[in-house]
């Protein structure tokens, strides 16, 4: 028996690998994260709550709706209230910026001394009679009142899923620092110690405290935030993250509304104006900020696309001619364009060619890379040319097909479809390629002969051994 999968791993290969694993899941969680907010959204997101239920069973219906219709009527008094604290001249002012109690029983407070209390006491008044000095129906009619100001479901969970969302990115982020780290620890000046003895205790040892160095550089590193992140990438690694995504500036007003969640209750406050770095028009401080699941969800597309562009790019600045990370980055463009990431694709198909050893078949990059430029429209009609005077490998159909594709040439595509078949190709792959999946969306024949291949490819007879599709 071999004993290949016993070679240890090369230290370019084990950067590879952590730094796919890392993405994996990252891209896992994220996807758990969509799932979550996509079942919020098709929920009823005015529901009852239970307890809110349980409270009620026992008042008669029409004496429920009798005190819910009173309470209505209350509860806009009392968001005057809480609306007339953050305009408040009074405000407390801390370096410039107001403060604000965001405890619910704060706001209730100060909600009272800002509309009055003989008013607050005006307004609760009718929600008294209407309970009947009942104090069990006061109960429900304050738990019915608090319900009608929650946000809907959607909006609770992104507000819930925000700080974890970021959190995930960080440690995407700590992964890669570490690594970068472990491959050089003078880069962010920690002193590692170097053995001095060949006793295999006090080595173990030694190479314990030089991690617990590392990892507590690498936690300084993530706490330090986005001003931190973009200075020290740039001036260590020449990655500007600002050049690297475009969506940069969404991250860090994300990472901004994070702290919010965290230290005031959703709420503009200084910090939040300091950090998010926003063009135009200034939210009023104690403005309640939007966490619903349309902008959570465009945060979690957001961190993806920095995260796979970071770690792609970072990968080959700690490697060189490394197979392994080209290999990595052809799945990581791949994910792009299913995902119809152009740019990213691009960009991560450039790096990688960039840094292809000779020896690798750069082939998939190249029709990758010109698909997201045909996409993006860069260049296009001058690239066009560059891509009819390209002559695929003549032993791969695959980049024959990839030509026609790239072209709108539908009958050398399916010539090519049909040569892939009779080569032994994996059909399934073929139908899941983003060139052929884009060309099939204008071309149904090609799409249908794509589809009847892998129809009988999937047939019991024709199973066996097939070249890789993708």
């Amino acid at each position: 028996m071999s004993d290949r999968n016993d070679d240890p791993l090369s230290p370019d290969e084990a950067a590879t690998l952590v730094v796919a694993m890392t993405l994996t899941a990252l891209n896992g969680t994220f996807r758990a994260h969509r799932d979550l907010l996509a079942d919020a959204r098709t929920s009823g997101s005015r529901d009852r709550p239970t307890h809110l239920k349980r409270l009620g069973e026992d008042i008669p219906s029409d004496e429920r709706q009798a005190i819910e219709k009173v309470a209505g009527k209350v509860g806009a008094g009392v968001r005057q209230g809480i609306a007339d604290l953050f305009t408040a001249p009074a405000a407390p002012v801390d370096n410039g910026q107001p403060t604000y109690p965001f405890a619910l029983e704060h706001l209730a407070v100060y909600a009272i001394a800002a509309r009055g209390r003989a008013q607050m006491d005006a307004d609760l008044a009718p929600l008294v009679r209407a309970c009947g000095d009942d104090t069990y129906r006061f109960r429900y009619a304050l738990a019915y009142l608090q319900w009608t100001f929650e946000d809907p479901p959607a909006a609770r969970l992104g507000k819930a899923l925000l700080p974890a969302v970021v959190a995930d990115f960080e440690e995407l982020l700590a992964a890669l620092v570490r690594l970068w780290l472990t491959r050089d620890p003078s880069a962010l000046g920690v002193a590692v110690e170097v053995p001095t003895s060949d006793d295999p205790a006090e080595v173990r040892a030694g190479e314990a405290r030089n991690r617990e160095k590392v990892d507590k550089r690498v936690k300084s590193f993530v706490n330090d935030g986005p001003v931190v992140w973009e200075r020290v990438l740039d001036e260590k690694l020449g990655i500007s993250l600002p050049s690297l995504s475009p969506v940069w500036p969404r991250v860090v007003e994300v990472l901004a509304r994070r702290n919010t969640v965290i230290h005031a209750g959703g709420r503009v406050d200084g910090a939040y104006l300091r950090q998010a770095r926003l063009e135009g028009a200034q939210p009023a401080p104690g403005t309640v900020l939007s966490f619903d699941a349309a902008y959570v969800t465009d945060a979690l597309e957001a961190f993806e696309r920095l995260g796979q562009l970071l770690a792609v790019e970072l990968l080959f600045r700690l490697t060189r001619e490394n197979a392994s990370a080209v290999d990595c980055a052809e799945d990581q463009v791949f994910q792009a364009l299913d995902a119809e990431r152009w740019d990213e694709a691009r960009r991560m198909a450039l790096t990688a060619m960039e840094h292809c050893p000779a020896s690798h078949d750069v082939h998939e990059l190249q029709v990758n890379y010109w698909m997201a430029r045909r996409e993006l429209r860069d260049d296009w009609d001058v690239l066009v040319s560059v891509v009819e005077a390209w002559e695929p490998p003549d032993d791969s159909p695959r980049y024959a097909l990839a030509k026609a594709a790239l072209l709108g040439d539908e009958r050398t595509a399916l010539l090519a479809v049909e040569r892939c078949e009779k080569e032994g190709l994996r059909m399934r792959g073929i139908a899941h390629w983003p060139l052929a999946v884009q060309m099939g969306r204008t071309s149904p024949s090609l799409k249908k002969a794509v589809d009847l291949a892998v129809a009988r490819q999937a047939r019991p007879s024709s199973r066996g051994t097939r070249r890789r599709g993708r």
